[in-house]
This record gives structure tokens, sequence and C-alpha cells, in this order.
């Protein structure tokens, strides 16, 4: 017995040495990185997320990075990762063809392994060449009926709910930003799932971290033995519902669909794509995902600040009264919401302090030069949009604050381009950042002229977690005023 012990201890040991041999140079570049504080031999970093609960995932990231800290690296289990906080640093990172691809960790924490957000290299350009005619600045034009038709919906919905009374108005603007998206990109109006599919990525969001926390069920085998599978298959069914009834649809009605605006659906069903339904149906899960999310959040928090910054509030509808909007809802073309700048500096200022993502990640494929250090390959680089959003240097000593002024052309023109990074910049920027901006602009546009807010809460009370999206711990709490 002792013999086949020694035998084995052997043979591991000399495995060992082998492998850290073939991997020198990586753990010699990763050795010369200043680690963060928190790892331990071998596990690293992985035990203060194990035994953490989802919502304290992004205080504790965040408090690991030093104020003043250019770049720290910390280890979870065998996955290196490097943290950058410096601008200049985000640019090389997000400009770099070496750094162009998604953590593999982010992949099984979606499920997905075939959408666009999950995808990298060439099968990721080809899916964003396939989908960029759908973004176009004619597509806005072309699919502005059903995006206005979708907020005149929610703004007359939402007058039974204007009678003074606390509401999370979360769920009603998902609600909406989500029949925004699938009327305008899937040519899909069946309005009764709305609510339905919204409670779906509800449900399916905390599962999303709970795979975060769990590095051990990145592995498929034990994901699919794990209690995990099972409720992520419960969650996914009302949403892949909706989703075999849009491609159901659109496959029915395609000889109609010819001549019409090139929709998104339009785009992944088309044969020369040769995409399997179950890809299409991957894609389509993502997107209504982020659209509806990012639109939805940060409209959301928007209203709430609107609500403790009531001369704000105030400024928005004395720039919608000077437009001389005479009707109750106001139908509005991309172009025509450019009368309103004021407007658009409260969006940015709003998704300046809750960006959409408040750590991006990419992973390296080659070294990367960074500073005085090169990052090695297979390295995981996490990229803290939050501070850089807050960082007083960047954006004064209220950077903390709400002031939409700060967007000013005179002022906004000082602060450098990757230092504002809302829908982030680089090849893999957000695809559908002019519809998301375009529908929330119509959305205040229309809101504010209907309707008042206010809240209990306090600015200084706000708390940020991750959801994998940016949100509020407290939700949005908010009371709907009609205006006389």
């Amino acid at each position: 017995m002792s013999l086949i012990l020694i035998i084995l201890v052997v043979t591991l040991t000399s495995l060992f040495a082998i492998f850290r041999f073939k991997y020198r140079r990586f753990y010699k570049l990763a050795a010369k990185i200043p680690k963060l504080p928190g790892g331990l031999p071998i596990i690293g970093a992985t035990h203060i997320f194990m035994t953490a609960e989802p919502k304290d995932y992004l205080p504790i990231m965040l408090d690991m990075i030093k104020k003043d800290m250019v770049i720290g690296s910390v280890w979870f289990g065998t996955q290196f990762a490097v943290i950058l906080n410096t601008v200049e640093d985000f640019q090389k990172v997000l400009t770099s063809p070496n750094c162009i691809n998604k953590p593999k960790l982010l992949f099984d924490a979606f499920f997905s392994d075939s959408a666009s957000f999950c995808v990298n290299n060439n099968p990721h350009e080809m899916r964003r060449k396939l989908l960029n005619p759908s973004f176009t600045s004619l597509m806005l034009n072309k699919t502005n009926f059903h995006t206005n038709e979708a907020i005149k919906g929610f703004i007359n919905k939402i007058n039974a709910k204007s009678d003074g009374k606390t509401i999370d108005i979360y769920h009603d603007i998902a609600a909406c930003a989500l029949r925004g998206t699938l009327h305008a990109h899937f040519d899909y109006d069946d309005d009764s799932l709305d609510y339905k599919v919204v409670k779906g990525f509800d449900d399916f969001k905390p599962l999303i971290m709970q795979r975060l926390g769990k590095p051990w069920l990145s592995f498929k085998p034990f994901f699919k033995l794990s209690k995990l599978s099972k409720q992520v298959e419960a969650v996914r069914t009302p949403i892949y519902e909706c989703i075999n009834k849009i491609i159901e649809s659109n496959k029915h009605h395609r000889i109609k669909l010819e001549g019409r605006c090139v929709s998104t659906i339009r785009q992944l069903l088309d044969t020369k794509q040769k995409l399997s339904d179950e890809e299409i149906a991957e894609e389509i899960f993502i997107f209504i995902y982020a659209s509806h999310e990012t639109s939805a959040l940060a409209l959301s928090a928007c209203l709430l600040l609107l609500a403790m910054h009531k001369n704000v509030e105030e400024k928005i509808f004395e720039e919608i009264k000077s437009a001389k909007l005479s009707e109750e809802f106001t139908s509005i073309s991309n172009e025509e919401t450019q009368s309103f700048p004021y407007i658009e500096m409260v969006i940015k200022e709003t998704m300046r302090l809750f960006p959409p993502v408040a750590v991006t990640f990419r992973e390296t494929i080659a070294e990367v030069e960074v500073g005085d250090y090169l990052i090695p390959p297979d390295t995981i680089v996490g990229l803290p949009v939050l501070l850089i959003h807050r960082n007083e240097k960047i954006w004064g000593k209220d950077a903390g604050s709400f002031r939409p002024e700060r967007f000013e052309p005179e002022e906004f023109n000082k602060i450098p381009q990757f230092a504002f990074l809302p829908f982030l910049l680089g090849k893999r920027t957000c695809i559908g950042y002019k519809y998301a901006m375009y529908f929330m602009k119509i959305f205040i546009i229309n809101f504010v002229k209907n309707y008042k807010v206010e809240t209990d809460l306090k600015f200084d009370e706000l708390k940020t977690q991750m959801t994998p999206a940016t949100s509020l711990l407290q939700g949005y709490p908010i009371k709907i005023i009609k205006r006389k």
C-alpha cells in the first residue's frame, strides 16, 4: 500500500512540475503583478465569493480595489485575473485585438454557448455583421411606430397607478421595454406575455449570480447533477415559450416580410446565415434580455433620481413645454429627439452613476502590455466601470452626486473618451446603444409631460448590486402623480 502511495505522490509531483515548467512564463508574469487583498494559497479569492450573498459580490469586488490602485491581481482557483483602474488602461484593453474575447466563465453563467454575447473570434464577428443592419439610423426610423406605440401603452396603463401610492416602477418599465423590443425587432405583437417573460428573466438573474459564485459549476457534468440545473430549466421555460412563438410566427409569415425593413428576426432567419433553430433561440434570448434590462434599469433609476431632484424634473418639463407638444402622447422620431439636449444629459448622468455594467470583463489571447506589466494570455481582465464613472480626479469633487450639467458640451469635452462607458467602446461596444438611447428619450419626454414623481428614499441611501447588470438594492420605489 505504501509503495502505491509513493508512486502516486511521485506521479502527481512530476505532473505538477511539468505543468509549471510548461507555463513558467505565465507564472513569472503573473507573480510580478501586485496582488489584491484577501487571496489564499491554492484557492485564491474563491472562498470570499463562495461564502457571500450574490448581492454582496459587487461591494466585495470594489472593496478589493484600493482607491489609488492602478493594477491588481487575484486568483479564482486555477483562473488568474487582473483588475485595472485607469482610463488609459481601459482604452488599451477595450481597443486591443488581444483582449476582444469575453471569459468562458461568463458564457457558462449565462447558460449559453452560441449567442453573439457568448461567442468569440470569427463566430462573434459573423454574428455582429449579421445584426448590424438592424441598428442603423434608417432602421430606427422604420421601427419608430412600434417603439412609440409601446411607450404610449405604458403611459396610458400607468395612469391607474398615479394615485400617489408608492410602487416599484421597474417591472412596469421592463414590460414596456420588452414590448418595444419584441414589436420593433422581432415583428411580434402578443402583449400578453410581457410580464410573464419579465418575471422569467427576474427569476433567471439570481441563478446567473449563483453560478458565478460557484466556479465548479462551470464544469457541465457537475452542473447537470446540481439542483441549479433544474431551477434554470424551470425559469427558462416561459421565456423560451415566447421565443419559440416568435420564431414560428415569423417563419409562417416569411413571405409577408418581403420588402419590409430588415428586422432582427428577419436577419436571423435568413437561410444564407445557416443558423440552427437552437442558435437563433439563444440569440433572441440574450438579445431580449440585454435590450429590455438595460433600458428598464436606466429609466427606473432616472425616475427615482428625478423624484429626489425636483429642480431637474422641472427643467425637463420646461424643455418639453418649449417644444409645444400638444397631445397627451406625442409620437417622436429619432431626429426629433435631438431637440431635447437636457433630457439626453439627464439620461447620461443617470448611466454614469448607475452604468448598465458595473464591471466588464475580457480575456487575453496573447500577452498585453499595461504600464510596467505584461498580462499573460488566458487571463481575465476586469474593468470596474463604476469606479471610473465616479472617479473624482476625472469628474471633479462632486463625482458622486447627480448633476446632469456635467454633460454640457464645453464641460464634457474635457473628459477622456474612455471615462464614460455606459455602452462600452471598442469592437464589442453595445450593438443596440442607438436604439436604447432613442427609446429612453421618448419614454422620458412622454412620462414627464404627463406625470410627476416623488419618493421617500434619499440619494445617500442608494446602494448598488450586480444582478448581473447594475441595479439598486432598494429597488425603485416612487409615487406617481398625474400633472394637471
